[in-house]
């Protein structure tokens, strides 16, 4: 009859629009999981680059660290060649003096 044919069409046409709606959502739920992982992967790579540089920032300061102690070292031993050069300075000129004073002494 007619009237079962409609209800008939009726419930395919329902059919289809619940499969429809069906395959959206998985769809949708899909792009959903996928998008949760790639946001996931690209958290892990970022959260690996951070470590990374924070790495080398830590090896960074301590290769400063280092070439800070060797300067404050070359600028101690560049103080003690001064007042070595100073002394030396010094006696050279109390030699001198004595010497010119025994020169006059002998003239």
């Amino acid at each position: 009859s007619q009237w079962e044919n409609l209800i008939h069409q009726k419930s395919e046409a329902i059919k289809l629009v619940e499969d429809e709606y069906v395959l959206k959502y998985k769809t949708l739920e899909e792009q959903f999981y996928a998008q949760q992982k790639s946001h996931c992967s690209r958290e892990i790579e970022l959260l690996k680059a951070i470590d990374a540089l924070k790495n080398e920032i830590q090896s960074k300061d301590s290769t400063l660290d280092d070439l800070q102690n060797n300067v404050e070292t070359l600028e101690g031993g560049v103080q003690l060649l001064n007042q070595e050069i100073a002394q030396q300075n010094s006696d050279l000129a109390k030699v001198k003096t004595e010497a010119e004073q025994k020169v006059r002494q002998v003239l």
